[in-house]
C-alpha cells in the first residue's frame, strides 16, 4: 500500500507541472491525454478539476469549461484502463451536448470568430497567396516556437503513462478475489469455455461490454464438472481483463450461511459493516451498494434453492451473475424464459479417454481398450473419470490385476466408495468427502417414497439407463408415475429424453443400486 501511495504522489507531481492554461492553447488532446492518464488512478482532484476549468474559462469558454469538468468527473466513473476509450467517451459527451446547447454553440463561434478563424477559413477557400504565405509562415514560427513545449507535454505524459502502467500492475493484487484454486486437469472444455466466455461479453472479435448477459446458469448432473468449469473461467485473463475489480465467488450448497457469504464478500470489499447488518435484506443492499460502480464477476456455485441466490443478485450494470446449480428446477426458477440457461453435456468418447489417460497414462496406454469401454460405462463424466483414474493408478503401483480392478470400476461400487477429487474438499470442515456423499446431497432431499422409487431405478436400470413411461409404471406399480418423474427430474436425477423416455446417468444408476442396501 505504501508504493501505491508513492506512485500515486509522483502522478501528481508530474501532473502540477503541467502549465494548464498554456497547454490547452498549445494542444488541447495532450492535456486530455494527461486528464485520462490521470484518471486512471486516482478520484476526482478538486485542484485538477478547478485548473481544467481556470484554462477554458481564460480562453472565454466558460460553458465548454463546466462541460470538460463534467466530462472528467465522468471519465474516472467509466471502469476502464484504455486511454483511448476514455478519450472517445469525453467525445461522446461532449458532441450530443455542442450539438442541443445554442449558447455553447455560440460561445464556440465567439471564439472562432475573435481567433479570426472564420475569415482565414474563407481566405483560404478562396485562394488568397498571401493569406496562404501566412498561415504557412504562422504555422513555421508555432510549431518552432512551441517545439519545446509539446516535447515536456509528451515527456511528462509518458512518464505519467509508465507510472500508470506500474500502478495497475501493483493493482492487480490489490483486487479482490475470491477463488477456489485452479484445477490441475481442465480437459475437453474448450468449446464450452468459448461459450461461457461469448455469454459474458468475449467473442472471437473480442471484448463487448454490451454483450454481457445479467445472469448465467449453468446446470448439469452432479459430477459433470460445473465447478470445475467455472474456476477455470474465473482465472481466464479475458474475462479477468472484462471484470478489471476483481471476482468474488460463494459456494452455497444444502444449508448455506447467506449472511456469513455476504459478510466475505463484502471484506474483499474492504469493509466488515455486513456482519452487522440487522437482517440479510439489509446486508445485500448495502453490498449492492459496493458494487454499484464496479465490474465485477460475481459467481454463486452448487445452488440448491433458488431463493438462496437471491442475495447475491447485488452486481450494478457492469457486473456479470454466474450461478451454477445440479437441479433443473432451481435453473428454471431462475430463469423463467430458460434464454439464459446452459446445459454442461458429459464428455464424449474421445475426451473422456484423454482425462482418463492424463490421471493413468501408463494404464489407458497399455489397456486403450479396455480404458475406453471404461470411459464408455461411466458415461463421459468428469467426477467419476477422475476417481477411476486415481484407482488405476494405485493398483497398478501395488502391481494388482488392472482388468479386474476396470471390471470393478464398471459395476460402480469402487467409485462410490472412493474419495472424491481434491477440489470437492469441504470447506467448513476441511475433509474431502466419497463420491457417495457427493450424490447423496441430492437423493436426500427426496421425500422417503420418492427416494425408494429412484432405488428401485436402479436395481432394474438397462444399459444404457432408460426409460418410457409404461417401463416407470411397471417397476414402481403404480398407476400414474408422472408426479413421481416430476420430481427425479427437478432434482436432477432424471432427465427426459425426447421424444418419450428418461434416462439416468450411470453414476446415478450405482448410486441409486447403493440406497437399496442402506
Amino acid at each position: 500500500m505504501a508504493d501505491l501511495n508513492r506512485t500515486r504522489q509522483r502522478l501528481k507531481e508530474e501532473l502540477s507541472r503541467l502549465d494548464l492554461e498554456h497547454v490547452v492553447g498549445v494542444g488541447g488532446l495532450a492535456v486530455f491525454s494527461a486528464a485520462s492518464a490521470f484518471a486512471l488512478v486516482h478520484p476526482t482532484d478538486p485542484n485538477f478539476v478547478a485548473s481544467l476549468h481556470t484554462a477554458f474559462g481564460a480562453l472565454g469558454l466558460n460553458v465548454l469549461a463546466s462541460l470538460l469538468v463534467q466530462g472528467y468527473t465522468s471519465l474516472i466513473a467509466q471502469p476502464t484502463g484504455n486511454e483511448q476509450e476514455r478519450l472517445g467517451h469525453l467525445a461522446r459527451t461532449l458532441e450530443p451536448a455542442i450539438k442541443r446547447d445554442a449558447k455553447l454553440r455560440s460561445e464556440i463561434g465567439a471564439f472562432l470568430n475573435e481567433t479570426d478563424a472564420f475569415d482565414i477559413a474563407r481566405e483560404i477557400v478562396e485562394g488568397n497567396p498571401t493569406v496562404h504565405g501566412w498561415l504557412l509562415f504562422k504555422i513555421y514560427t508555432d510549431l518552432v516556437a512551441y517545439r519545446n513545449d509539446f516535447e515536456q507535454i509528451q515527456s511528462s505524459l509518458d512518464r505519467i503513462l509508465a507510472a500508470v502502467e506500474r500502478l495497475q500492475e501493483a493493482h492487480l493484487f490489490l483486487r479482490p478475489f475470491i477463488l477456489p484454486p485452479l484445477p490441475s486437469i481442465f480437459l475437453g472444455r474448450a468449446d464450452v469455455l468459448d461459450d461461457l466466455k461469448a455469454r459474458l461479453g468475449i467473442t472471437s472479435a473480442g471484448a463487448n461490454r454490451n454483450l454481457i448477459k445479467p445472469l448465467t446458469v449453468v446446470c448439469g448432473w452432479p459430477g459433470v464438472g460445473k465447478t470445475t468449469l467455472t474456476t477455470v473461467l474465473a482465472y481466464d485473463p479475458d474475462i479477468q481483463a472484462l471484470f478489471p475489480d476483481g471476482v468474488l465467488w460463494a459456494s452455497l450448497g444444502l444449508k448455506p450461511n447467506l449472511l456469513s457469504e455476504l459478510a466475505n464478500w463484502g471484506r474483499a470489499l474492504g469493509t466488515d459493516e455486513l456482519l452487522r447488518a440487522p437482517t440479510l435484506e439489509q446486508a445485500k443492499a448495502e453490498l449492492a451498494a459496493l458494487l454499484q460502480n464496479r465490474r465485477m464477476l460475481l459467481i454463486v456455485d452448487d445452488a440448491f434453492d433458488a431463493a438462496d441466490v437471491f442475495p447475491f443478485q447485488v452486481g450494478g450494470p457492469r457486473c456479470g451473475l454466474l450461478v451454477t446449480t445440479r437441479f433443473p428446477e432451481v435453473a428454471e426458477l431462475l430463469d423463467p424464459t430458460l434464454q439464459q440457461i446452459y446445459i454442461l453435456r458429459e464428455l464424449n468418447d474421445q475426451d473422456g479417454l484423454e482425462l482418463l489417460g492424463s490421471i493413468a497414462q501408463t494404464v489407458v496406454k497399455r489397456y486403450h481398450a479396455e480404458s475406453l469401454i471404461l470411459v464408455k460405462e461411466l458415461e463421459g463424466l468428469p467426477l467419476a473419470l477422475h476417481v477411476a483414474g486415481r484407482l488405476l493408478n494405485v493398483e497398478q503401483k501395488l502391481a494388482f490385476s488392472i482388468t479386474n480392478l476396470i471390471q470393478d470400476l464398471k459395476q460402480g461400487a469402487k467409485i462410490l466408495q472412493a474419495k472424491a477429487p481434491q477440489d470437492r474438499t469441504e470447506i467448513e470442515t476441511q475433509t474431502l468427502p466419497t463420491v457417495a456423499v457427493l450424490l447423496q446431497k441430492s437423493t436426500d432431499l427426496l421425500d422417503p417414497a420418492t427416494r425408494d422409487y429412484y432405488a428401485f431405478l436402479g436395481a432394474f436400470a438397462p444399459k444404457p439407463a432408460t426409460f418410457d413411461e409404461a417401463a416407470l409404471q411397471a417397476v414402481w406399480l403404480v398407476q400414474d408415475p408422472k408426479p413421481i418423474v416430476r420430481k427425479l427430474v427437478d432434482r436432477g436425477l432424471l432427465e427426459p429424453v425426447p421424444p418419450n423416455r428418461f434416462q439416468m446417468h450411470a453414476l446415478l444408476v450405482m448410486h441409486a443400486k447403493s440406497l437399496l442396501t442402506d
